[in-house]
C-alpha cells in the first residue's frame, strides 16, 4: 500500500468515526479532502452522499449517490442509498427501479425488500408492498417494524383479520412500537370494534405523545361514537404535530359541519384538495384569485362537479350567489343532471365536457369550493336548495302511470344507499341502511299505493317487501336511471320515506319534504342528533340511536305517518 493510499484510508476511517458521531460538518470536510487526492474514491463519494440526505441536501445527495455508482457499479447499498434520497424527493418510481437492482445483488436482503415494499405502499401499489413485506418477513421473522409495515399494508387491501395479527406479532416483538398500537386501533375499528379502537390509541399515545397517527385514528374512533367536540380537540392536537395533514383537516371539516358550526367548516374543507391521490388538483390558484375580487362581472366562471349526485345538487345551491355578482357560470356535469340544471337560468352553459366550451375561461371552481367562496359575498351560511322544475309532459305521463298502479295518496321508500361497505365501521358515512323487514313493519299498516324507488334493488328484496307488506307494493326502481322521470314522479308523491339519497336532494329542490331514516353517526348534512337540518327545511327527521337501534326511530315514523301526515 502506498504511502498516499494509508493517507486516505486514515482520513476516510477518521470521517467514518465523525460521520458514526454525528459530526456531520466534520466527516463532511474529511471526505471532500479525499476526493480532492482522489475524485473516483467511491466510498468518500457515498457517504458524503449520504451527509448530503442527513442535511436534506437531496438533489446533491442524488449527484454524489450516482458518481459513486459510476466508480463502483458493484455495491447493493450504493443503490439502496440512492433509492432513500430519491423517495426522499418523492421520486418513488425511480428509487423502486434503484431498490430491484439492489436486491438482483443481494436477493434475500430483508432490510431492501422492507424499503422496496415502503415505496410502494407510498404509491398506493397495495398488492406490490403487502408482496415485498411478506418477503421480508419470511427472511426476517423478528422485524417488528416489518410486520407492522405489512399490517398497514393489508388493512389497505381490506384484509382487517390478517393485518391484526401482523400488528399483534408487531407488539409483542417490540411492546414499545406506537404505531403498531395506533394500527391496530385502526384496524378494530374497521370490524367496529370502537371501544378497543379508542384505547389502543390512547396506549398508542402514551407511548408515543408525538405520533399523528395516533391523534388522528383517535379523533376518527371518537367521531364515529358521536364525541364530536372531543375529537375536533384530538384533531388539534394531531395538526399541532403535523399542520399539513390534509386528511385530519378534512375530518375537522365534516365534525364542525355535523355540529352545524358551518364558517369553521368550509375553511377546513378547502383541504380536501390536498388529500394524496384524490382526482381534485392541488393547485388552488383560481380559488385564490376569485377570493381577492371585489367584482365578477362578466367573469367567465367554469363550476367542476365532484362526488355523487347528491353532492352536485346540495353544492350548487351556493351557485346563484355567484351568478347574483355578475359572473357567467358555466357548469361540467354528468349526463343525469344535464337536462335538469339545462333549465336553470344562472348557467350560461351546461356541458358534459370542457371540450365543448368555444369561449375562454376566466376561472375554474370546484363546486364544494363554493360555500367558502360565497361567504366573501354574502352573509346567508345555508342558502336554500337549487330550485328544480319538472317538464310538463313527464308529468302528465307520469300521472297516468300511477293511476293505473292505484289511487292516492301515494308513498315512495328507499332503505339504502351510498357506497358498497366491506368495512361498515369505516365506510358508514358512505353507506346508509335501515333493515327491510323493520321498514316493511311500519308501512304495512299505511293505507297508501306503496311504491319501490330503491336503486337496485336485489330481486329478493322486492319479494320479501310483497310477502311483509301484505298489499300490492309496486316497483319503480328503474326511474332512478331518468331523473326527469324520477323528478316528475316525486312532485306527484304524497310522501316519501327513506335513508338519505339522491332523490333527497331533488325533492328539496322541489319545495317538498321527506321522512329521513338517518343512521348513526348522522351525516353531516341532517346535524348530529338534531331534529331538524337547516340545509332541508321542512323535513323530518328520524335518528338511528347509538348502540345502532332503530326501535325508537321507527316508532316515532309510524306515529307522524298514521296520524294523517302521510301528506308531506
Amino acid at each position: 500500500m502506498s504511502q498516499q493510499e494509508i493517507y486516505i484510508k486514515q482520513l476516510f476511517d477518521s470521517a467514518l468515526q465523525y460521520h458514526q458521531a454525528n459530526q456531520l460538518m466534520q466527516a463532511s470536510h474529511l471526505y471532500q479532502q479525499i476526493l480532492q487526492i482522489q475524485p473516483d474514491h467511491a466510498e468518500s463519494l457515498h457517504w458524503l452522499g449520504m451527509v448530503a440526505f442527513q442535511t436534506q441536501q437531496y438533489k446533491t445527495g442524488i449527484e454524489l449517490l450516482h458518481r459513486a455508482i459510476k466508480y463502483n457499479p458493484h455495491d447493493a447499498i450504493y443503490y439502496t442509498h440512492l433509492a432513500k434520497i430519491l423517495a426522499a424527493e418523492n421520486r418513488l418510481s425511480e428509487a423502486i427501479g434503484y431498490h430491484q437492482k439492489a436486491l438482483q445483488m443481494k436477493p434475500q436482503d430483508a432490510g431492501i425488500l422492507n424499503d422496496l415494499g415502503t415505496c410502494f405502499h407510498e404509491l398506493e401499489q397495495w398488492e406490490m408492498a403487502a408482496q415485498c413485506f411478506r418477503q421480508s418477513v419470511d427472511i426476517e421473522a423478528n422485524n417488528a417494524k416489518v410486520h407492522n409495515n405489512l399490517a398497514n399494508t393489508l388493512v389497505k387491501l381490506d384484509k382487517i383479520d390478517e393485518a391484526i395479527t401482523h400488528y399483534q406479532t408487531a407488539i409483542t416483538l417490540m411492546p414499545s412500537l406506537a404505531g403498531a398500537y395506533a394500527g391496530l386501533g385502526d384496524a378494530l375499528f374497521h370490524l367496529g370494534q370502537i371501544d378497543e379502537s379508542i384505547a389502543l390509541c390512547l396506549q398508542a399515545i402514551q407511548l408515543e405523545p408525538s405520533l399523528p397517527n395516533g391523534y388522528q385514528n383517535l379523533g376518527i374512533a371518537l367521531a364515529r361514537k358521536g364525541q364530536l367536540k372531543e375529537a375536533l380537540s384530538v384533531y388539534e392536537q394531531a395538526l399541532a404535530l403535523d399542520f399539513n395533514a390534509a386528511m385530519t383537516h378534512f375530518n375537522k371539516a365534516v365534525a364542525f359541519l355535523s355540529l352545524g358550526q358551518f364558517k369553521q367548516a368550509w375553511q377546513e374543507h378547502i383541504w380536501r384538495h390536498s388529500i394524496p391521490k384524490r382526482d381534485i388538483p392541488t393547485e388552488l390558484h383560481y380559488f385564490k384569485m376569485i377570493m381577492q375580487q371585489k367584482t365578477l362581472h362578466k367573469k367567465r366562471i367554469l363550476l367542476i362537479k365532484e362526488q355523487g349526485l347528491g353532492d352536485e345538487l346540495f353544492f350548487l345551491r351556493f351557485a346563484p350567489f355567484l351568478h347574483a355578482k355578475g359572473a357567467q357560470l358555466i357548469y361540467e356535469c354528468g349526463h343525469k343532471l344535464q337536462p335538469l340544471l339545462n333549465r336553470q337560468k344562472i348557467f350560461k352553459q351546461v356541458v358534459l365536457s370542457q371540450q365543448e366550451i368555444k369561449q375562454p375561461i376566466d376561472y375554474k371552481l370546484y363546486i364544494g369550493d363554493l360555500p367558502l367562496i360565497t361567504s366573501a359575498f354574502s352573509s346567508i351560511s345555508t342558502p336554500f336548495p337549487l330550485s328544480l322544475s319538472v317538464l310538463p309532459n313527464r308529468l302528465a305521463a307520469m300521472r297516468t302511470q300511477l293511476a293505473q298502479l292505484g289511487p292516492p295518496p301515494y308513498l315512495g321508500f328507499t332503505w339504502r344507499a351510498g357506497t358498497q361497505q366491506k368495512q361498515w365501521a369505516m365506510k358508514r358515512s358512505l353507506y346508509k341502511e335501515v333493515d327491510l323487514s323493520q321498514l316493511a313493519s311500519i308501512l304495512m299498516s299505511i293505507p297508501a299505493t306503496l311504491l319501490i324507488l330503491q336503486r337496485h334493488p336485489q330481486p329478493d328484496e322486492i319479494n320479501q317487501l310483497k310477502g311483509l307488506c301484505q298489499q300490492p307494493v309496486h316497483d319503480l326502481s328503474h326511474l332512478n336511471e331518468d331523473l326527469e322521470d324520477m323528478l316528475a314522479l316525486l312532485s306527484l308523491l304524497d310522501s316519501y320515506v327513506g335513508v338519505s339519497n339522491t332523490n333527497m336532494h331533488l325533492l328539496a329542490g322541489l319545495g317538498k319534504t321527506a321522512h329521513v331514516l338517518i343512521p348513526f353517526p348522522a351525516d353531516w348534512r341532517w346535524l348530529y342528533e338534531s331534529s331538524e337540518s337547516p340545509w332541508f327545511p321542512g323535513f323530518s327527521l328520524y335518528h338511528q340511536t347509538s348502540n345502532f337501534d332503530w326501535s325508537s326511530a321507527l316508532e316515532q315514523l309510524a306515529k307522524n305517518l298514521q296520524m294523517n301526515r302521510v301528506i308531506n
